[in-house]
């Protein structure tokens, strides 16, 4: 808003050019006096940069001293008769002090008609009510002025006031300016031409206190509104003032409004409406501002159309709506005026626009849903363009290749498209570039190797995406790269050591890819360099250094996991890590890593075990990753130094020894990752932050210690699968952010925790495979987050926990292999159990009847739409992994990531009876189910045949009678069946399924014949699919009656002579049993049935 500062200085050039013949005359003494004293009160500190348009022109008091006319002195102005100061211009000038308090001499200034103050105080001080005695102000101007209070009402006294430009800032209180100053000040500064307020609170400002600006008509010039916490609704007819040139309306998220439809003030030239919440239409009426240069209005609420009629303004140089919900295509046009068109982050859509404009400088068109190739005239505009220094055209959906661009161009951006084809060898020829990202598309081929040699490259962004060959290997010397990401590629080869030559290398991203090398060791002597990550490739062997007095010294993310590097871990770079040992965060200057540039650096990391991109950087964010390669040797205690580490990760390698005790003062570690190593030792104390611990799958010893009670900002504790014993502190369930807590596979004893605090976040709970004794406690009701709770393989004796079927969200829930027992009832919740997936109380000693009351609650097992689980694994979207152990198709397996389209249940090897009930047939999801080694009884119900996803069905060893029914041929996806030892009897089904299962299925069923077993149904024709049991299909028709009557006598009468003459009926039994088919006498082998069952 350069033109704003201009009109500034047109201002005060014309106040000191009113008042400059003025100077000839002495300086009243008193006013000299008080000048003296004021330069004595304050002091003058360092312009800032920001302030670059002032030159040397910074120190105007220096030339104050009692020698000299004060009439004469830099920045004061005073009036032709009596030598009395009327002008103050310390704009150039900071000073530090009381500028306007209660002792400043400013006050004694009557004659005083401009004020411009400059603030560089970091201490803020009160603006005094003497304020309201300066009542010839005309021009009050305070920069960055820190208030301490609020403005005073008596700045409503200065009625003569023609520009008022107040920026304030506060460390802690917002200064208000409230309604009652601003109605008084409006109602008698009737000549105010310029308004300009920043910073301070005008929330009590309404919008009839706001429409009383309509009553400067005659005089109001320009206003603007920067960060005032205004609200409510802004008066439309402000925008219909017959003289305004300039508004802006900046930084108000709470102030709504719309664009008038009709009457704007004609003068218009500029308007500058962002991060507001206005909204409605761009009306075609904004085509009347003939006068219109500049037109802002992004980050707000406006919607609907781009009016085409906007670009008919022949004056129009800004044009920029990003941020918005602006729907539709861009219109086609051509103008000679546009130099800035950003219409970023919208919802605009169609093909790409067709326009000309001759001297466009940037466009901005990304974060939409355009889509398309460019068009011919586009291409052959682009490259005529040549004012044009800025395109981005990211986040679209175009295609096709890539577009010959201006030599002149600098900032080029076409990331997260769809663009294919090779990168054109005419990019070479724009040398000028200084940014380009083809990020996130389909570009294929290999990158040209000019690109290493231009000269003003900050950034190359080519990640994610199709490119193969090498890394161009001519990177000059003092070259300008800050950040190079090619990760997501297939790249091969050796790294080039021309990358060495980029001195000024903040970010360096090579992961995933197929680089084949040794550790880049040469790296080591850039002096910038703050993030690598070279992870997932195939670098290979021991890392070295190669001697550098402070090696990396400014790293910040190291991350070298996923490749084949072998030895013990880099030490010798550990221990040279300058900026993990001691950040101090105040001194960064940014909160990002690139904060200050046109580029913001990104980094795809697993941090708290979630893989993720971060598209900004924190310059705070210390990472070391070196999982998943071959590293061997013990843990270096020299990693405790490095006091600013946020996260380190070793995992999956083969660290041996033990956990040093210097990690106990890494005090902003937040997660850890050791688990898969070779560890042994105690668990060392932890630092107090520390949110993410994980240790699993080592070999670590001894008992968890109640310090561990300290870490009360733990998220995940996972100390599975280690050889753990002792108690479990009872701490954990008082844990406030726990949420996962895996324990598994340990040697721990003794009671789970007796008490887990109300609004715990439990989400998975994992105990299983210890030695837990005890009763449940009933305060894991208050666990109601909880997915998992899996506390199989324990020697917990106890009754069911009925009180459990109260958890709203809990899917998997695994008692297996304790010593739970006694009948199961339902506490007869409305839904118990509502989102349970995976049922699992095997091997217990339950009794009575199957848990049908829970059953017919399953409600999740009843019709679960799997496409609207939003993840396809349990816990998907968080850091840890929930893994289960089943008895899956007869085969004991541990699902390392459980698949939300499982639903399980197993009721195996316990001591149930009755019948299996019909209301199973009713959960319709349902992919295992296994009853086997119990007693039940009754036949198998015709409702199992509904289980159209179930893959196995054990109901073996029970004492089933009846047939097979024949609906279980339409499981067209079961796997394995298990119908062994039971009492059935009849024929096999046949079709589907049932024609790929062995014997093994029936075995022990004496009474049933037919494929696949070796006894055949003779005198019964084995069943079809969709048979019944009706006399004529089943074969026993009035006439197979008769004949088999009549063989029967005959036959009879011939065993009955045998038996009266021969005397065998041992022989007699067996002939019997061939050609009927009668059962074998049984033994009453129930009880070691279920014994077996349980081993």
């Amino acid at each position: 808003m350069g033109w704003i500062l201009v009109l500034y200085f047109i201002i005060f050039q014309s106040l000191l050019l009113h008042f400059s013949s003025y100077n000839c005359l002495s300086c009243n003494p008193d006013d000299k006096s008080v000048l003296l004293q004021f330069k004595n009160s304050v002091a003058v500190v360092e312009l800032s940069t920001s302030f670059d348009t002032c030159g040397s022109n910074s120190q105007k008091t220096a030339s104050w001293n009692n020698e000299t006319d004060c009439c004469g002195w830099d920045g004061v102005i005073c009036d032709s008769e009596l030598g009395h100061v009327i002008g103050l211009d310390l704009s150039c000038s900071p000073l530090k002090g009381e500028l306007l308090g209660l002792n400043s001499s400013i006050f004694k200034l009557s004659y005083l008609q401009m004020l411009n103050l400059l603030s560089g105080d970091l201490y803020p001080s009160p603006i005094h009510t003497a304020i309201g005695d300066l009542l010839s102000l005309t021009d009050l101007t305070l920069y960055y002025l820190r208030i301490s209070g609020d403005v005073p009402s008596t700045i409503s006294h200065l009625s003569k006031l023609e520009h008022l430009d107040l920026t304030v800032e506060s460390l802690d209180s917002t200064p208000r300016l409230d309604s009652y100053t601003w109605n008084k000040l409006i109602h008698n500064a009737t000549n105010l031409k310029k308004i300009s307020l920043r910073g301070m609170d005008m929330s009590s400002v309404g919008e009839n206190s706001l429409s009383l600006l309509t009553n400067l008509s005659s005089s109001l010039l320009s206003l603007r509104f920067t960060d005032t916490k205004l609200q409510g609704k802004w008066p439309t007819d402000i925008l219909r003032l017959p003289n305004l040139q300039d508004m802006s309306i900046l930084t108000n998220e709470n102030l709504t409004g719309e664009l008038p439809n009709s009457n704007w003030t004609t003068p218009l030239r500029s308007l500058f409406i962002y991060q507001t919440n206005f909204s409605g239409n761009i009306p075609d009426s904004i085509a009347h501002l003939k006068s219109l240069v500049q037109l802002s209005l992004f980050e707000s609420n406006f919607d609907g159309f781009i009016p085409p009629s906007m670009f008919d303004l022949t004056h129009l140089t800004l044009l920029h709506l990003s941020d918005n919900k602006l729907v539709g295509s861009i219109p086609e046009f051509s103008t000679n005026s546009l130099q800035y068109l950003r219409l970023s982050n919208n919802k605009l859509m169609g093909n790409f626009p067709n326009f000309s404009a001759l001297f466009l400088k940037e466009l901005d068109i990304s974060h939409n849903i355009i889509h398309g190739r460019f068009p011919k005239r586009f291409q052959e505009n682009l490259f005529f363009w040549n004012e044009i220094s800025y395109i981005d055209l990211s986040f679209n959906k175009l295609q096709g290749d890539l577009s010959i661009l201006p030599n002149g161009i600098g900032y080029f951006s076409v990331s997260n498209n769809e663009l294919s084809g090779d990168i054109s060898l005419a990019l070479c020829n724009a040398t000028m570039l200084y940014v380009i990202k083809l990020a996130h598309n389909n570009f294929t081929g290999l990158i040209p190797q000019c690109l290493g040699t231009f000269p003003s490259l900050r950034a190359l962004d080519l990640q994610d995406n199709n490119l193969y060959g090498s890394i161009p290997d001519s990177f000059y010397e003092g070259n300008a790269f800050q950040t190079l990401k090619l990760n997501g590629n297939h790249l091969k080869g050796l790294l080039p050591r021309s990358l060495a030559h980029c001195k000024s290398l903040e970010v360096l991203d090579l992961g995933n890819n197929n680089i084949e090398d040794k550790f880049p060791s040469w790296l080591e002597t850039l002096p910038t360099l703050q993030v690598l990550s070279l992870q997932s490739n195939k670098f290979y062997g021991v890392i070295n250094s190669i001697g550098t007095k402070l090696s990396f010294p400014r790293l910040r993310i190291f991350d070298i996991s996923n490749n084949h590097f072998t030895g013990p871990l880099p030490t010798s770079y550990i221990i040279n890590f300058q900026e993990m040992m001691n950040v101090d965060q105040s001194r960064t200057g940014s909160k990002y890593l690139g904060n200050r540039r046109t580029y913001n650096d990104s980094i795809v990391l697993v941090t708290k075990g979630v893989h993720g991109e971060f598209t900004r950087i924190f310059t705070t964010l210390i990472v070391i990753d070196l999982s998943n390669n071959m590293f061997e040797g013990e843990f270096p205690k020299a990693i405790g130094e490095l006091k600013s580490l946020n996260g380190l990760n070793i995992s999956h390698n083969k660290i041996t020894g033990t956990i040093p005790l210097s990690l106990g003062n890494l005090t902003k570690l937040e997660w850890l990752d050791l688990s898969w190593n070779q560890l042994k030792g105690e668990i060392p104390i932890l630092p107090n932050g520390i949110q993410y611990f994980l240790v699993s799958n080592n070999e670590l010893s001894g008992d968890i210690s109640s310090a561990l009670c300290n870490a009360k900002t733990l998220y995940v504790i996972n100390l599975a699968h280690n050889n753990l014993t002792g108690l479990i502190p009872q701490c954990l369930g008082r844990f406030h952010f726990l949420w996962a807590l895996d324990l598994q596979r340990n040697n721990l004893y003794g009671s789970l925790p007796l008490v887990f605090s109300k609004r715990n976040a439990f989400e998975t709970i994992k105990l299983n495979g210890n030695h837990l004794k005890g009763p449940l406690p009933q305060t894991l009701n208050h666990c109601t987050k909880l997915d998992v709770l899996d506390l199989g393989n324990n020697d917990i004796e106890d009754s069911f926990p009925d009180w459990l079927e109260t958890l709203p969200t809990l899917q998997v829930l695994s008692l297996k292999s304790n010593k739970f027992h006694d009948n199961i009832t339902s506490l007869s919740t409305k839904l118990s159990f509502p989102r349970l997936r995976i049922f699992d109380i095997s091997n217990n000693y339950f009794i009575g009847p199957l848990p049908t009351s829970y059953i017919v609650n399953f409600q999740e097992m009843m019709n679960v739409n799997h496409s609207q689980t939003g993840s396809t694994y349990l816990g998907n979207l968080r850091t840890y992994n929930d893994s289960i152990v089943l008895v899956m198709k007869g085969l004991q397996r541990e699902l390392t990531r459980i698949l939300n389209t499982w639903i399980v249940i197993d009721l195996s090897n316990n001591m149930f009876e009755g019948e299996v009930p019909k209301a199973i047939g009713e959960l319709k999801s349902l992919n295992g189910l296994n009853l086997s080694h119990n007693n039940v009884t009754g036949t198998i119900p015709l409702s199992l045949g509904n289980l159209r996803n179930l893959e196995w069905l054990d109901l073996s060893w029970n004492q089933l009678k009846g047939e097979i029914p024949m609906t279980l041929t339409n499981l067209n996806f079961l796997s394995v069946l298990n119908l062994s030892k039971n009492q059935l009897e009849g024929v096999i089904p046949t079709g589907g399924q049932f024609n790929t299962f062995d014997n093994i299925s029936y075995v022990g069923n004496p009474m049933l014949c037919g494929f696949p077993l070796s006894r055949s149904c003779k005198g019964n024709k084995e069943r079809s699919e969709g048979s019944t049991f009706d006399e004529e299909e089943s074969g026993f028709g009035w006439k197979a009656v008769v004949v088999g009557y009549a063989c029967g006598i005959i036959f009879g009468i011939i065993l009955g002579y045998n038996v009266f003459f021969a005397g065998k009926p041992q022989w007699l039994a067996r002939l019997v049993e061939v050609m009927f088919y009668v059962r074998l006498p049984r033994t009453n082998n129930r009880k070691r049935v279920i014994r077996l069952g349980r081993n």
